[in-house]
């Protein structure tokens, strides 16, 4: 389905895609074409990219119209011992301009062909063999624009991927044609060049087919879906912004995703998931909810995740939810995370790296994927992500504010069940009233002592997975540390002793063990009762540094 779907973006947007058997890339020198027959040899700028034709080649000789490296063009080897290559490479560039000379009859490619063979031309100096050589006229004009040209260099490239005797139904049009066999066009994904249908070795051939002919495509569809998904994979020129207009990189995964009927709105949305801009979710967070415009439309946008192995492209998801669905469920997925004391909206990237230690190296597919399909499709988080975030809270002694954005995220997705995003008072859950108090009694044992680490550090692993092992030791030291502030500051006793008193006259008795879901909810009372303790905290008339000092110590922002 998708790669239908490519093809017909293609045909939406052929006006933006370059012609069949282009691409734009970059190159290293202008060769200009003097009205006297010379060649002047001019050094391109440092990453400078025009559409220009292109090919793909594994090995063996393969020359490009009208562009190519310089040992293809002027016969310049990498290796003098090996100077048999550039010649061979040469004669068969300079076979393929006398067929579009006879082709077209086009007199700047006869006038090249001409300067070639005299060899009256001289290399400048700094000239390696694998720089990309370009045509131009003084005039400023290309060679390789001209519309006969490009009529040439299609037909040769059609002639030269399939054989006629091959013919076979395209999986993608329909149409009874030779099938490709080879697909010529690679797609950049992250760090490796990859494609999308291949086969080079017997376990991945089918019915004696090999190569690309395991899945049969016409020429033309192989063209049109290669460059339609090129196009979309295009990064943003500027570096400091993430992703492209139609895809975005979160840690190895890639998705692609455009509107069937083009809408630029709906696509704008997507980039809100990788780089959040503060201003424009409140705008989605604040914008009504129409049912009737919502459901009555039937645009439908397609979605697709990629990754890259092997110098292999791997389709790990395709879905193409209607537009109105896609865009509540981006509304929701910022409504589930917001969470009191967040600087900011969290991106998938923030969400899913929160999990570990270091998030760059140990972060894996699975996890971005889970998260995606949360903020796309609304899909249940796994448990398989709850666990691992509260692994990473009992490791650290400690959550942060994603933590907790995480953690709320995982709540609500399971029933959709509302959790608000400060201190519930009114929820008295057993395993939210242990994390409540948990916070009570860290901000004692901190008052009283104020060292550089609180009871967090040593038992919240304990106390969040089986509270009644814990909780009566804790409880016991509680009563030296509010003894100790009470000498200091009474006030601060009398509010810590009316804190605990509150939370334990609602906890019958503390559960032995907690499940996944308890520790998840253990872990959210404990963000929200600390929050609101310093909130409140710091309207007292306290020493606001050792507030400062231990939220820094214990419930760390992101830096």
């Amino acid at each position: 389905m998708y790669m239908r779907r490519l093809v017909e973006f293609a045909e939406q947007h052929a006006n933006d895609l370059p012609p069949v058997g282009y691409a734009r890339k970059s190159y290293q020198w202008f060769v200009v074409i003097t009205h006297d027959d010379r060649f002047e040899f001019i050094q391109a700028e440092r990453g400078e990219q025009r559409v220009i034709p292109n090919r793909s080649r594994q090995s063996g000789v393969s020359p490009i119209l009208l562009t190519d490296k310089a040992e293809y063009v002027f016969q310049l080897p990498k290796n003098p011992a090996n100077a048999n290559r550039a010649v061979e490479r040469h004669l068969a560039y300079l076979k393929l301009l006398k067929e579009c000379c006879e082709a077209t009859r086009n007199e700047v490619v006869q006038k090249i062909v001409r300067i070639l063979e005299s060899k009256s031309w001289q290399l400048p100096d700094g000239m390696k063999p694998d720089d990309f050589i370009l045509f131009r006229t003084e005039a400023g004009d290309f060679p390789h624009e001209d519309n006969k040209v490009k009529k040439f260099w299609e037909d040769f490239l059609l002639k030269n991927s399939s054989k006629e005797e091959n013919d076979s139904v395209c999986f993608i049009c329909g149409r009874n044609a030779p099938a490709v066999k080879r697909h010529t066009i690679e797609f950049s994904l992250g760090k490796e060049r990859t494609k999308l249908i291949s086969a080079n070795k017997s376990a991945y051939f089918s019915y004696g087919l090999e190569n690309s002919e395991i899945a049969p495509t016409c020429f033309e569809c192989e063209q049109k879906y290669g460059q339609a998904l090129s196009y979309l994979l295009r990064k943003y020129a500027n570096k400091k912004q993430h992703g492209g207009p139609h895809m975005m990189e979160i840690g190895n995964v890639t998705y692609v995703y455009w509107a069937r009927q083009n809408d630029p709105e709906t696509t704008s949305m997507f980039t809100f998931l990788s780089d959040p801009d503060p201003v424009a979710v409140r705008r989605i967070l604040s914008s009504p909810f129409k049912r009737a415009e919502n459901h009555g439309s039937l645009d439908r946008i397609c979605i697709l995740a990629l990754s890259a192995n092997k110098a292999r492209m791997v389709v790990r998801d395709y879905a193409e939810p209607p537009v109105w669905k896609v865009k509540n469920q981006i509304r929701q997925f910022f409504d589930a995370q917001q969470i009191v004391g967040a600087p900011k909206p969290a991106s998938i990237y923030l969400l899913a790296a929160c999990m570990y230690r270091d998030g760059r190296k140990e972060m894996q597919k699975e996890d971005v994927q889970d998260w995606m399909n949360w903020a796309l499709y609304g899909k249940r988080l796994s448990e398989r992500i709850v666990a691992k975030i509260v692994r990473r809270i009992q490791a650290r002694g400690g959550m942060t504010w994603i933590h907790a954005a995480a953690i709320r995220s995982w709540l609500i997705s399971q029933n959709k069940e509302e959790w608000t995003v400060d201190l519930d008072h009114a929820r008295i859950t057993p395993a939210y009233l242990c994390g409540r108090l948990f916070a009570v009694l860290e901000a004692v044992q901190y008052e009283a002592v104020r060292g550089n680490e609180t009871i967090a550090s040593r038992f919240y692993a304990a106390a969040s997975s089986t509270p009644r092992t814990i909780f009566g030791l804790l409880m016991r030291n509680s009563k030296w540390h509010l003894s100790k502030i009470g000498k200091e500051n009474k006030g601060y006793e009398v509010r810590y002793q009316q804190r605990i008193q509150l939370i334990t006259g609602q906890l019958k008795e503390f559960p032995a063990v907690l499940d996944l879901q308890g520790q998840a909810e253990f872990a959210l009372g404990y963000y929200h009762e600390r929050q609101d303790i310093y909130k409140k905290k710091e309207d007292m008339p306290a020493d606001s540094a050792n507030v400062s000092h231990l939220n820094k110590t214990v419930v760390e922002g992101e830096k």
